[in-house]
């Protein structure tokens, strides 16, 4: 017996069109890949992403390709056998190795193997390996034919997509194109071992205390090997280590760790990995090991009744502090997967907590995501809230489409489940809308899941029986901002933006582009966002002199403020409220509205409502001219530093009477690392930027007033740089 080998088959890869014999074929650009990234490679089809290009490459999605390698046996010993293994094949493929079929996929999302021991060559040459694909879009199509009685409908792209198991998005969508990809998108690696972890997962508990924590560890081992060596260590440092023997193909220990370093959303504290390893041996022999990183932690979803008002609550506990889950939704970063790289879904995930987002939610309509998006998140402490993947539609229940579903679920619940940063797994996007917005046949009262089957929204078996019951046996461990006013009056837990990024370069309204360029929005939520803030709301109230007129009242308007505190600890602030004319630019009212106010910790607090200051009014206008010219800016001060700071003004900003400043200017501070911005009359919006690849702001798109310096923070400018730097404003062009 010798220790497990694995080789990368990642060399050698071509590739043509299938049903074009005379075709050469073709290296391919990368792997692995997709169809797409190959023919641009080679100048056969143009970039889709470029001009009406998209159109132009229809054909590719409604072909056969075939893809192909080959490799030399690797020398077997007594006991060893042969693997092949597939990371993802997208999605209708026919295996073939040395021209004998070995498998049919029917998932993209789906891992496979297969004991290819016998069929591996000893002489004649090397092993021939051959993947062709066929068109999922016209095989989706015939699917839909065999099943007439089922209601094939959905938003976006074709409703053939409903009856496939590919990422649901290469279909088209609201915001991206119709790409209609295949090919080998995951890894093919030929593994040689007489013994294997076939998967390594735990069970944990975290005592309420936070003292202590208890790692049930399993280890699901193939072929006969006779013992499995746990280890647990943190920071190269070994936390504990026991040798368990193997009984009908499983090991399991239990580690004890007191005063674990506990894994924190990044807000609330660190993120500390432990390693987890299993080493199966067997007469003293290593013949495989594995590792995980866990993070160890106490999660719980909270629902419970609340104050005031109807229903439960909804909200996540992390180590026993609610969690404010403020974040953006995500889709996949390309459309052609492949071309991601590791760095760029670090960098994506850094922008994201660089952002003040606490959670991101992978989204249904795309991939089970790398397992490079799941570690950054892990490292950098962001939650994810993950979707299986269903969207906008309508999903047959057929058999063996529930088989598929369940495999799919089984096989990635498993690969998922050790990420410290994954706390919820949800059904599917927007299905249940679909189905109330069709107004299709369904009991929600009804709880025979059977019956749901023959209801005109069959789905429902997959999202409330097959997926909570996959759940339930995989991971049975888990606890399933001015409305998070504390504990009992969580009315609003939460706020995830749609959406982060976008899946290819195009306008819409992803906060960052698809070169990961911050839009001004996203500087907005991460003010929203930031651990302290400030909120003001106008509000109006017309009152009319009797019951009878429609001309004669008088209209009372008023501004609401509010504060969140998001960190855990209570601050006490003074808020001060000052107010400008929007058209002159004279600051009309400066107050302290409240002195040491206490703000509570990790909640939304009302602080106080008051009429809007009206330079010799009482705040009450017929036609609200003056008021319209108000503009009406609150901020918190902590210790003589202002905390926090928010400029409201009139809506619709469309009529508001917004004037060109004379004075906006713009200085880069000695080091380079601030630039500020000041003005002589109020101005909405202002975005600096600059030609620079290398320059970033910290902060954009900021309301300036008169009387005071607004600073952001930047990186890679100089003093003296200013005419590098551009200015824009709501009302400029």
């Amino acid at each position: 017996m010798t220790e497990c080998r694995v080789i990368p088959l990642n060399k050698g890869w071509v590739f043509r069109q299938a049903d074009d014999e005379k075709a050469e074929f073709l290296p391919v650009s990368q792997f692995p890949t997709n169809v797409h990234l190959d023919l641009m490679h080679h100048g056969l089809i143009a970039d889709p992403f470029l001009g009406k290009n998209e159109f132009d490459v229809q054909w590719v999605g409604e072909k056969a390709w075939v893809y192909t390698t080959s490799f030399d046996t690797p020398a077997l010993k007594g006991g060893e056998k042969a693997v092949l293994a597939f990371g993802g094949l997208d999605t209708h493929a026919t295996v073939r190795l040395n021209a004998t079929k070995i498998l049919e996929t029917e998932n993209m999302f789906i891992p496979e193997r297969i004991d290819v021991t016998e069929l591996l060559r000893e002489s004649n040459g090397p092993n021939v390996l051959n993947v062709t694909f066929e068109s999922t879009f016209l095989l989706g199509k015939k699917i839909k034919e065999q099943y007439p009685n089922h209601h094939w409908t959905c938003w976006n792209g074709d409703s053939s997509r409903l009856a496939v198991r590919k990422a649901q998005y290469h279909y088209g969508w609201d915001w991206g194109p119709t790409l209609m990809t295949c090919g080998p998108w995951r890894p093919v690696d030929l593994e040689i071992y007489s013994s294997r972890i076939s998967d390594l997962h735990f069970r944990q508990n975290v005592e309420k205390s936070l003292k202590q924590a208890e790692l049930v560890v399993t280890a699901e081992v193939e072929g006969d090997a006779e013992n499995v060596t746990f280890h647990i260590e943190l920071d190269g440092e070994e936390k504990g280590a026991e040798t368990v023997d193997i009984k009908d193909g499983v090991a399991t220990m239990t580690f004890h760790v007191q005063d674990p370093q506990l894994w924190y959303p990044w807000r609330y504290g660190n993120q500390p990995l432990y390693t987890l390893c299993a080493t199966v041996s067997s007469n003293g022999v290593k013949l495989h090991s594995t590792s995980k990183r866990v993070g160890l932690r106490r999660a719980e979803l909270i629902q419970r009744r609340m104050d005031n008002t109807d229903g439960t609550s909804f909200f996540f506990e992390i180590n026993n502090i609610p969690i404010f889950c403020g974040g953006s939704n995500w889709i996949p970063a390309d459309n052609f997967i492949p071309r991601i790289s590791r760095q760029k879904y670090y960098d994506w995930v850094k922008l994201m907590v660089d952002g003040n987002q606490v959670m991101v939610r992978v989204w249904g309509g795309g991939i089970f995501e790398e397992q490079a998006f799941y570690d950054a998140c892990d490292e950098l402490g962001l939650l994810v809230w993950q979707d299986f993947l269903f969207g906008c539609g309508n999903y047959p229940a057929f058999s063996s489409f529930l088989e598929n579903v369940k495999r799919e679920a089984i096989a990635n619940v498993k690969i998922l489940r050790h990420h410290p940063s994954i706390v919820i797994l949800a059904g599917n996007n927007e299905d249940y809308q679909f189905a109330e917005s069709e107004k299709l046949k369904w009991d929600p009262n009804d709880n025979d899941p059977i019956s749901w089957l023959k209801s005109e929204f069959p789905a429902r078996y997959i999202y409330e029986k097959i997926l909570v019951d996959v759940t339930k046996d995989l991971i049975p461990d888990t606890l399933w901002k001015r409305q998070w006013k504390g504990p009992a009056r969580e009315y609003c837990a939460g706020a995830l933006v749609w959406q982060m990024n976008d899946c290819w370069p195009v306008t819409s309204w992803a906060i960052v582009d698809y070169h990961l360029r911050p839009k001004p929005a996203y500087y907005s939520v991460k003010r929203e966002l930031a651990p302290i803030t400030i909120s003001l709301k106008r509000t109006s109230h017309t009152e009319y002199v009797d019951k009878y007129t429609n001309v004669y009242y008088k209209t009372t308007h008023k501004v609401e403020v509010w504060a969140t505190n998001l960190t855990a600890e209570p601050r006490n602030v003074n808020v001060v409220l000052r107010t400008w004319d929007l058209i002159t630019g004279a600051e009309t009212s400066s107050e302290v509205l409240k002195s040491r106010f206490l703000l509570k910790e990790n909640r939304s607090t009302e602080i106080t409502e008051f009429k809007i200051p009206i330079k010799g009014k009482k705040g009450e206008t017929k036609d609200g001219e003056e008021v319209n010219r108000t503009i009406v800016a609150a901020y918190l001060i902590e210790n003589g530093m202002q905390v926090a700071r928010y400029v409201n003004w009139p809506e619709p900003l469309r009529y508001a009477a917004l004037q060109v400043p004379k004075k906006l200017q713009v200085t880069v501070s000695e080091d380079g690392k601030q630039v500020g911005l000041s003005t002589d009359l109020p101005v909405k919006g202002v975005v600096i930027s600059t030609d620079e690849d290398t320059v970033v702001f910290e902060d954009n798109c900021v309301d300036l007033v008169p009387g005071e310096t607004v600073y952001l923070g930047v990186k890679g400018l100089e003093k003296g740089q200013e005419d590098k730097i551009s200015v824009r404003y709501l009302g400029s062009l």
